[in-house]
């Protein structure tokens, strides 16, 4: 009887962590599919269209951000080189966009410019890069460690969260 009794609480607790860790796992999940209708987010960041594709007819876009926190958010803005595609141009020659830092209020929202200048004897085909949105720490870094007194030392870390999407350069 009391082997049986043991089995039963075994199968219960087991039933229980199992219930939460679906839980915990379908929690932390629902944020993202949730994003993917909106745009990217990270870090109280969104992105939105999520993906730039400019048509042989089109000179450039927008991209708006919006910051999700109540606390003014700084964001650096780089562009970076897929592959080269047909006849070795690059498409991060052809991109310039503006600005290339900002600073967004809480809950505020910034557009940043995208523009695309084809040179005359671009060959048909794809060309593409990608734009990274990177969050700059608020914290000092050089106050990284501090001192806890004669237990030891503590670490702060802050981490650095980014967003990038694709754009994509069609030609015909």
């Amino acid at each position: 009887m009391a082997a049986i009794l043991r089995h039963d609480v075994k199968f219960y607790f087991r039933t229980i962590a199992t219930l939460f860790l679906f839980l915990t796992v379908f929690s932390a999940l629902a944020p993202v599919a949730d994003s993917h209708a909106q745009g990217i987010t990270g870090s109280g960041l969104a992105v939105a269209p999520t993906r730039l594709a400019i048509d042989p007819n089109e000179r450039g876009a927008e991209l708006r951000l919006q910051n999700r926190s109540a606390t003014e958010a700084t964001y650096r803005i780089t562009l970076t080189q897929v592959q080269p595609g047909p006849g070795g141009h690059r498409a991060d020659e052809m991109i310039r966009f503006s600005p290339r830092q900002v600073t967004v209020a809480g809950n505020g929202n910034q557009t940043v410019r995208v523009a695309v200048r084809r040179p005359a004897d671009l060959p048909p085909g794809e060309y593409a890069a990608r734009i990274r949105f990177e969050a700059i720490p608020t914290g000092n870094p050089t106050q990284a460690f501090e001192s806890a007194g004669d237990d030891g030392i503590s670490i702060q870390l802050e981490a650095i969260y980014a967003v990038t999407l694709s754009v994509v350069i069609h030609q015909d």
